[in-house]
């Protein structure tokens, strides 16, 4: 266990010594606090939103995409968040008419895009699976919350 993380045996309360101002931070012990833990503090990748790449041929400069690629991301809690986003955005729904979407995905806490597929396993790593999902297309919003 990393020496700046503290378990108390008797209240299970974790104590951090994270910052130099204050010597110690308590709370309870729970799943959150330890996916908190894991992820917040040691700043591996998680999955924090549904999103979806629309690829309309234009540089945007998002920087949630790979570099060099076209089009833009809109996040939402869910995936149908997304096209709600898009359609108000967008009212003339060029997006579909022209089929802008190019991918359903996620975002990151690293502000990245990642597909279905690579978020099944930044999402069971990150312990918001319990277990890797065995559906082709990938993760779905639902396997998170």
């Amino acid at each position: 266990m990393d020496k700046n993380i503290r378990l108390a045996s008797d209240k299970t309360l974790v104590s951090l010594f994270f910052f130099p101002r204050i010597s110690s931070i308590s709370f309870p012990f729970t799943q959150i606090n330890k996916f908190l833990i894991h992820n917040t503090m040691i700043k591996h990748e998680y999955i924090i939103c549904s999103a979806i790449w629309f690829d309309d041929g234009i540089h945007h400069n998002d920087k949630s995409l790979p570099k060099g690629e076209t089009g833009y991301v809109v996040c939402g809690r869910r995936h149908h968040n997304c096209f709600h986003t898009a359609s108000i955005l967008d009212p003339q729904r060029k997006y579909i008419k022209e089929q802008h979407e190019k991918e359903q995905g996620f975002m990151t806490n690293k502000n990245r895009f990642v597909s279905r597929l690579e978020a099944v396993d930044i999402a069971f790593n990150a312990g918001q699976t319990e277990t890797r999902t065995e559906h082709p297309v990938g993760l779905f919003s639902e396997d998170l919350y």
